[in-house]
C-alpha cells in the first residue's frame, strides 16, 4: 500500500522543497566562505610576492652599479661607449 503511495504520488511535498532549500543554503554558504578566504588570502600573497619581485629588481640594479663601482659611469650601451 505505502509502495502504492509513492508511485502514484506527483511532485514534491513541502518538507521535501525545504529539506532541498536548506541543505542548498548549506552548500552556498560553504562555497561563498571559501570563496571569500581564498580572495582575501591571494591579495595578501600577490602583494607580498610583489614586494619580494620589486625588491628583487633593486637588488639587481644595485648589483650591477656596484660591479661596475671605480671603472667608469655605468653604462648600458658599452659597444657605442657613448657614456658621459
Amino acid at each position: 500500500m505505502f509502495t502504492h503511495y509513492l508511485r502514484s504520488s506527483k511532485g514534491l511535498s513541502l518538507i521535501e522543497i525545504l529539506i532541498a532549500i536548506v541543505v542548498s543554503i548549506i552548500i552556498l554558504g560553504t562555497i561563498t566562505s571559501l570563496y571569500l578566504v581564498s580572495n582575501r588570502e591571494f591579495f595578501r600573497t600577490k602583494a607580498i610576492a610583489d614586494t619580494r619581485d620589486v625588491a628583487k629588481q633593486g637588488m639587481a640594479g644595485l648589483e650591477w652599479i656596484m660591479q661596475r663601482w671605480g671603472t667608469s659611469t655605468p653604462c648600458n650601451n658599452p659597444p657605442n661607449n657613448n657614456c658621459l
